[in-house]
């Protein structure tokens, strides 16, 4: 409903729109389209289509201005590439712009700074600084010819398959030396990798202080010193690291120190010095400490573990593992009075081990 008046017309009450169908008797249905990848037909072309060049057709009632003379010089340009570009009628400052760009390589070459203020050293130190820090940096020059040096770094694929070859060569002792000292050999052991326990890891562990507990420091001091390491006296050296996480905090990881207790100590003493000797019974070892971590496992901090063996011919053979990582132990601090409940939660206090 309207009111018309003599200005203007208002709507008094919104118009509405009612759908007196009724509802679908069944319920929807998905159908199952063709993809996308399988509705694309595959366009193939031969070298006849692919030489032929595409002529631009010109239509008048497109209503796009087109130059008709550039439009057939551009194609004169591509179908003709041996005609001589004309630039009489180029003016002075066009030309400019149609030298070609000097390559930066060269401008570097011949030591030229680039014209930008903010890459160019402050001009407020003085210059006479400058060439003295310059003239106290010595001069190192390397002693090794290029073929040396080829050799060593293996930088080309021959001299990488040279090296593999050389390995197999037998060196003669009369004319082999260090080349820096160049000290003579006196014998030539063999290094294999060491097949029975290569699928082991290996990590170099470094600790703080000794990772010994206070009972077993405490019996160093009164025991006489010895050629053997402590560790070795008292079984320290056969300690396990087990890592445990703190349920109140995902990010709170650490490792926990775990020592033989005293019987299993004289069980794994006694099995150093008779490795022939059986471990059927279960070890027993107590929890001493906890230890933050750090893991680096850097390509430059790898190692290998050598073990000098001999072999079938009672022939000296050294045998090497990788050692990949290195892991830095820190004791771990205590938390504050206010972060005590965050300790609240069970930890392994004795390991129950078994060796096979």
């Amino acid at each position: 409903m309207t009111s018309k008046s003599s200005s203007r017309g208002d709507y008094i009450c919104r118009v509405r729109y009612r759908n007196q169908l009724p509802s679908i008797p069944f319920p929807p249905k998905l159908l199952t389209s063709q993809p996308l990848v399988a509705r694309n037909a595959q366009y193939t072309t031969n070298s006849l289509i692919e030489q032929t060049p595409h002529l631009l057709n010109l239509d008048s009632s497109s209503g796009i201005p087109f130059d008709k003379l550039l439009v057939d010089y551009l194609d004169m340009m591509e179908t003709n590439p041996d005609v001589v570009r004309m630039n009489a009628n180029v003016s002075d400052v066009d030309k400019l712009l149609m030298t070609p760009p000097r390559d930066e390589k060269e401008l570097n070459k011949q030591g030229r700074k680039p014209n930008v203020t903010w890459l160019r050293r402050s001009e407020y130190i003085a210059s006479t600084e400058r060439k003295q820090k310059q003239a106290n940096v010595p001069e190192i020059r390397s002693k090794l010819s290029q073929q040396d040096m080829e050799a060593h770094t293996y930088r080309t694929h021959q001299s990488q398959m040279e090296g593999v070859d050389a390995t197999f060569i037998r060196h003669d002792l009369t004319t082999l030396r260090h080349p820096r000292t160049k000290k003579r050999a006196k014998k030539l052991t063999p290094i294999l990798p060491d097949m029975t326990c290569w699928e082991n890891v290996y990590t170099i562990g470094q600790f703080p202080s000794d990772p010994a507990d206070n009972h077993r420091l405490n019996k160093r001091q009164r025991l006489d010193a010895s050629s053997k390491q402590p560790s070795e006296l008292d079984a320290a050296d056969r300690g396990i690291l087990r890592p445990i996480s703190n349920p109140h905090d995902p990010n709170d990881s650490y490792l926990i120190w775990f020592l033989p207790d005293e019987d299993s100590s004289n069980v794994l003493k006694q099995q150093k010095t008779d490795p022939q000797q059986v471990l059927d019974k279960p070890l027993n070892f107590e929890a001493v400490r906890d230890y933050t971590y750090r893991n680096d496992n850097a390509p430059g901090h790898q190692n290998l573990l050598l073990v000098l063996q001999h072999d079938e011919q009672q022939q000296p053979v050294m045998l090497y593992s990788l050692v990949k990582s290195k892991l830095v132990a820190q004791k771990k601090r205590a938390l504050a009075p206010q972060y005590r409940y965050m300790n609240d939660y069970e930890k392994p206090n004795v390991l129950s081990v078994t060796y096979q």
